[in-house]
């Protein structure tokens, strides 16, 4: 699981709530080091802090990671109303706000990450 991040507290939690599911959590602080992340062919999930995306491109190469086929869920202030609808806009597998994925990190990761542990199928793409 790539995750890009700016909260260097938060992405600790992130890192043991993915290490308890099963995951390895690669963390970056950049959209070209998620496509970087990409090359090692084996990502079955793209998260990232909507905080952490400062441009329309980089929100296109997002949407592109997404059209790809790689499940890509995004999390955001609930008062940043123009991050999360960028993400929207992008093609993104899925946006919540950040009391939900803090709430649901582990639900969401298992609902939408390709062949999770504890699923046979591919992930669920809604929204």
């Amino acid at each position: 699981v790539i995750v890009l991040i700016s909260d260097l507290f938060f992405s600790v939690n992130i890192r043991v709530t993915l290490r308890r599911l099963g995951y390895n959590a690669v963390l970056t602080r950049s959209v070209g080091e998620v496509s970087d992340g990409l090359a090692s062919g084996d990502v079955r999930l793209v998260v990232v802090d909507g905080t952490a995306v400062d441009t329309g491109e980089s929100w296109e190469r997002i949407g592109q990671i997404a059209a790809s086929g790689i499940p890509v869920l995004v999390f955001g202030p609930h008062k940043e109303v123009e991050t999360l609808r960028a993400a929207k806009m992008a093609g993104v597998t899925r946006v919540v706000a950040n009391s939900q994925f803090h709430r649901e990190m582990p639900v969401l990761v298992e609902r939408y990450a390709l062949n999770s542990p504890s699923q046979d199928g591919d992930a669920e793409t809604t929204e």
